[in-house]
């Protein structure tokens, strides 16, 4: 039996369990969604600070405006290679002609017309101090301002050009026309070597050129010099003038007085008393038949007769085919060349 002063101890009260950890969301595809757990689970950007957002505002203008800066820097790097193959262009073109090549400067600019080998143009006084002044392209054409010198003389021309199929093309050309004329439509002119036919245009390019002299034993021809200014506006007249050699000149005088003297010792003679060739006459050539053979002749006998009548005696030359003199024909004085006839005394 217990003792009346023993109590019992109270009973020990256990602490409170602590709150049980949480337990990881499950996974099982059969649980219900739950949208508060998902507010949970959203992820919020950090804001950038206000210094940050205006710089990255500033590199967006900047790069926007570097967009049409870049197109203008393209297209004008573009216009500038255009300009500078046309300045190669044109200075290739006025290189050849000045170093007298005729055939790579027509193959830079076509020409239409006949143009001579190059040795014609390489015998010229060619052009000088050649320059590029200015280009200007306007779309698909272009002007180009050149400059060079022809004999210490400065000359300006202006080229045109064109694009075509993305390719530029100088189009004006600096050859010039030249149409060589003679009194009878036979006698031409030689340059190097090269006959330029009578009334035939030839193409020549700027220079100061000088025609062959050609001598036979009755004719001498050429030593001209004539200038190529290379504008085609100014085409050029060239004339060929052949002249009688000292030999012919005198063998003519000596046939026509002795001709005039026979005729005053007949009655019936058309020319007054007192008439000869003067001393120094100039003989004119009125014709050339190198078919035929022939060179007719105009010999002036002066003003004679009291009425101070102006007289003359036209005279025919046979030559062969060498050029050398066969006989003489001699006219009468109103029909020159109708009635020929061998010229005895």
């Amino acid at each position: 039996m217990p003792s009346p002063d023993f109590v019992m101890p109270p009973e020990a009260v256990a602490p409170p369990a602590p709150p049980a950890e949480a337990a990881p969301p499950s996974h099982d595809a059969g649980r219900a969604h739950d949208p508060t757990a998902e507010a949970d689970d959203q992820v919020v950007a950090p804001r950038l600070p206000w210094r940050q957002l205006i710089v990255a505002g500033l590199v967006g203008v900047l790069i926007g405006a570097a967009l049409p800066a870049g197109v203008q820097a393209a297209q004008d790097a573009a216009a500038d290679a255009q300009v500078q193959g046309l300045r190669s262009t044109a200075m290739a073109y006025l290189t050849a002609i000045a170093e007298g090549d005729a055939e790579p400067a027509t193959a830079i600019v076509p020409v239409a017309g006949h143009m001579p080998p190059s040795a014609v143009l390489a015998s010229a006084e060619r052009i000088d101090e050649l320059e590029v002044q200015l280009v200007t392209i306007d779309g698909d054409r272009a002007r180009i301002d050149v400059r060079f010198e022809i004999g210490a003389v400065g000359e300006l021309r202006e080229l045109a050009a064109e694009r075509v199929d993305e390719e530029w093309r100088i189009t004006t050309s600096l050859a010039e026309e030249v149409i060589v004329q003679s009194f009878d439509g036979t006698t031409g002119l030689t340059v190097a070597g090269v006959v330029l036919a009578p009334n035939r245009t030839v193409l020549l390019y700027p220079g100061v050129y000088r025609a062959d002299v050609v001598e036979t034993p009755l004719l001498r021809s050429g030593g001209e010099r004539f200038e190529v200014d290379g504008d085609p506006d100014t085409p050029s007249d060239l004339f060929s003038n052949p002249t009688l050699t000292d030999e012919f000149r005198d063998a003519a005088v000596d046939v026509a007085n002795a001709r005039v003297a026979a005729c005053l010792e007949q009655e019936g003679c058309p020319f007054e008393p007192g008439a000869e060739v003067p001393p120094r006459a100039e003989l004119y050539i009125m014709g050339i038949d190198p078919a035929g053979g022939a060179i007719d002749l105009m010999v002036p006998l002066g003003y004679v007769g009291s009425m101070g009548q102006w007289q003359e005696l036209a005279l025919r030359a046979n030559v062969d085919e060498a050029g050398a003199l066969v006989s003489w024909e001699c006219g009468q004085r109103d029909t020159p060349y109708r009635d020929l006839s061998a010229c005895v005394p």
